[in-house]
């Protein structure tokens, strides 16, 4: 195995025993957070009002935990119960009716997110001015709110969370505002919503802790497919079965970027490599720069995206993407030695499924991803230099004769046929003898590139020798491959070469074979070819001759 390899897995074993380490490190801090979120929320409870209206500490209720296979809380009803009774407590405490707990819906209803006695709409409380209104006020100007003090009801509404904007409101009614004290009502909500606002982020971070859990095995796994990842097929494969699996999200897709050398953000293209089973895009697709991918590419950010992205006018890939269901989206660059190498672009129908914690999830993924991609294409630079001549940039022989193998086994498997013609250059040392090799390497390269645009994108041109070229044309008959070579022959004839100052042109011969006509199978292809090269030389060189077994036929 080459040094190199050897220096690229070692930088990719490296990463992932330091991805690895400061994985244990973060679920075990996370269990940590968990056992300091359960202390607090215990406090929490102990220091909940109690319905003489003291803040005596008293015990936390005890509640039984079943969790559920995967591990999670089973529709949360431990957290719906903690709510419920921290609402309880504070209508007991304040002598109230009831108390609940709001949220906007999408359509700016407002939604009961729990209540003291159940199930409870604004519709239910009759003040003046309604309910509703007076709970949309205190979220929009983050202050308390109460009704008329001419109504026979009581009904005052504090925001809790930052701004009101994370939580919601507090509302707490009472039918007869002369069986409650108004002015310690208004004076203790604000209080007990603040508390209740630390329950809710303590539950927050809790269910973000149970989404950290059990991936540290999936970031490893996805390690070590990536390490064994030798093109750029499999590493898409194996990067998008990652990201799926750590955001469990239903789409992915993988995206390759060539920044350009300013990097100055303003350049650089992209395109889809690979997108999971049942995404709508396909690879191949080019990446705008003002989309969301592009725009990560370009600037080297990550996004987290949710109901927002549906009142954008920016696509995620480009124009013309197909229409889907959207709910949120994360998209992480892959980055190395501060250049964008590609991304990864994960997409939900939820609006809530993708967070700040799958994004977090997807920023580890993408660390090893990056090693991958750039291990990826440095083994393919390698490789197509050991592959290409370095003066024309065609295949060199060791790759023709490779192409030459897989193209007469697809023949044979097929029953298609396969031409091959063979160009030698005529007198061409007379043209390295007056006018130099640099003359002549100028010449070489220019016949060649002559030659790559009359050809098809599936032939294939090599240089086979010194000044002798091989064209490969599958599923190509005798005659047409003849129209061909005559082609060529005609646009060497008519290429000139400045050098020096001076025009420089020259002729070349060409030698036709077939396969399978002509008999002798496979390895007699090239000697046909070759015989049918000597015969066009010694008929005058400038022609074309083509090869049917023995019989070597003159063309023109």
């Amino acid at each position: 195995m080459p040094a190199a390899a050897f220096t690229l897995g070692a930088a990719i074993a490296a990463l992932l025993t330091a991805l690895l380490a400061a994985l244990i490190i973060t679920r075990r801090a996370r269990e940590e957070a968990d056992r300091t979120a359960a202390q607090n929320v215990t406090l929490a409870m102990a220091l909940r009002p109690t319905p003489a209206g003291s803040m005596r500490a008293v015990g936390a209720p005890r509640y039984r935990h079943v969790p559920s296979a995967d591990g999670s809380l089973p529709d949360h009803s431990v957290e719906a119960e903690l709510v419920e009774r921290y609402l309880q407590d504070i209508r007991d405490a304040l002598g109230a009716d009831d108390v609940v707990l709001w949220k906007h819906g999408e359509s700016d209803e407002l939604l009961t997110v729990a209540s003291a006695s159940g199930s409870t709409s604004a519709s239910d409380f009759r003040t003046t001015p309604p309910a509703d209104s007076l709970a949309h006020w205190a979220l929009q100007q983050g202050m308390v709110a109460s009704n008329y003090d001419t109504d026979e009801a009581f009904l005052v509404a504090t925001p809790i969370g930052p701004d009101g904007r994370e939580h919601g409101v507090i509302a707490l009614y009472a039918a007869d505002r002369r069986a409650i004290s108004c002015e310690r009502a208004r004076t203790y909500l604000p209080r007990f919503g603040k508390r209740l606002a630390l329950v809710l982020d303590l539950v927050h971070r809790g269910r973000e802790a149970h989404r950290y859990r059990d991936k540290s095995e999936v970031l490893a796994r996805a390690a070590e497919e990536i390490q064994a990842s030798s093109d750029l097929s499999s590493l898409g494969r194996a990067i998008c079965s990652s990201a799926l699996k750590v955001s469990g999200a239903p789409r992915a897709a993988f995206v390759v970027w060539d920044a350009d050398e300013s990097e100055d953000g303003e350049g650089g293209s992209g395109r889809i490599v690979t997108v999971s089973l049942g995404h709508p895009m396909s690879p191949g697709f080019a990446i705008a720069h003002d989309s969301f991918v592009g725009t990560a590419c370009r600037e080297r950010q990550r996004f987290t995206i949710r109901e927002s992205y549906r009142m954008s006018d920016y696509p995620i890939f480009g124009p013309y993407e197909p229409g889907r269901r959207i709910g949120s989206i994360a998209i992480v660059p892959l980055l190395r030695n501060g250049r964008s190498l590609g991304a990864i672009a994960v997409e939900a129908d939820e609006e809530s499924q993708l967070t700040s914690v799958e994004g977090s999830l997807l920023q580890l993924l993408s660390s090893v991803a990056s090693v991958g991609l750039e291990s990826v294409r440095q083994f393919e630079e390698v490789t197509a230099r050991a592959a290409t001549d370095e003066l024309t940039g065609l295949p060199n022989r060791r790759m023709f004769d490779q192409r030459l193998r897989q193209h007469l086994a697809e023949c044979d498997r097929h029953g298609q046929a396969l031409s091959l013609i063979v160009c030698d250059i005529d007198h061409f040392k007379h043209v390295n003898d007056e006018y130099g090799h640099l003359a002549g390497d100028m010449v070489l390269a220019a016949i060649a590139r002559a030659m790559v645009r009359t050809i098809r994108t599936i032939d294939v041109c090599a240089r086979y020798g010194g000044e002798e070229l091989a064209i490969l044309l599958p599923q190509t008959g005798t005659e047409r491959a003849l129209d061909v070579a005559e082609r060529l022959r005609r646009t060497i004839a008519e290429l000139r070469v400045k050098v020096d100052g001076e025009s420089v042109g020259v002729t070349a011969s060409f030698g036709v074979a077939c396969y399978p006509d002509g008999g002798g199978g496979g390895d007699a292809l090239f000697q046909n070819a070759d015989r049918a090269l000597y015969a066009a030389k010694n008929a005058g060189r400038n022609n074309v001759k083509a090869s049917c077994g023995t019989i070597v036929a003159a063309i023109g």
